[in-house]
């Protein structure tokens, strides 16, 4: 008898050992999945206030007509480009100020080679985002249009062509002919990258500008963005 009472006792400490181990178990996935969501709520409240402090910004007299080109890659590029757009609209500059051209609807397009290189030379600042296929093309059918850039460069000057690159480096994404133009990243620090291309587009002094001074208080509430904006911003 005791020996039977003896095995339930073993019986029943043992499932409870079990279940011990079992909860220890589940608690880094639990942390794992709160520590998750408390990072995904963080970037959102952190895109809201990017958007909050884009939208109050200050309103310049003129802006420049501005010419994006780039390569569809695939839709997640394009997205990323559609999002910079619209984005430089937030921030005040006029919708019919920014052209945005598709290399892959060449030719027949809204912008066919030559009205390409028109807005080339025609607009006043000229934004070319890289990719492996904008690179592609550029080296293998359209040399002429890396001399036009080269050209307006030298006509312009080093502000009226911006090489940008949402991801990977400049060798990957840009030809021969236009690397040595220092392209810029946005890859390490979206937002500080934008803020930065912002007072370069607006001809901005780059010690001093409203521009500027908004980034700054933009990543004085990095950390710990305010609820009401957040709020706000979330029910707009």
């Amino acid at each position: 008898m005791n020996y039977i009472q003896n095995k339930i006792k073993q019986h029943y400490l043992l499932k409870a050992c079990l279940g011990f181990l079992y909860l220890l178990a589940l608690l880094p996935c639990s942390f794992a999945s709160t520590h998750g969501n408390e990072e995904e709520t963080l970037y959102h409240a952190r895109e809201r206030l990017f958007y909050y402090h884009l939208e109050n910004l200050p309103t310049f007299p003129s802006y420049p007509s501005l010419f994006i080109s780039y390569y569809p890659d695939n839709e997640l590029h394009k997205q990323h480009v559609l999002e910079l757009a619209n984005q430089l609209f937030i921030a005040h500059m006029p919708q019919d100020h920014i052209h945005l051209d598709e290399w892959t609807n060449r030719p027949g397009s809204e912008y066919t080679t030559h009205k390409h290189s028109d807005l080339i030379f025609t607009d006043d600042k000229v934004l070319l985002i890289g990719s492996p296929e904008l690179k592609r093309n550029y080296e293998k059918f359209t040399s002429q249009e890396i001399e036009n850039l080269r050209s307006r460069r030298v006509d312009k000057g080093p502000g009226g062509l911006i090489l940008l690159l949402f991801e990977g480096q400049d060798a990957d994404v840009f030809p021969q002919g236009l690397r040595e133009f220092n392209p810029r990243s946005l890859a390490e620090d979206y937002y500080a990258g934008f803020f930065n291309l912002l007072i370069d587009l607006c001809g901005l002094d780059p010690r001093d500008n409203p521009i500027k001074h908004c980034y700054k208080n933009f990543k004085r509430q990095w950390s710990n963005p305010p609820q009401e904006i957040v709020f706000h911003m979330g029910g707009a």
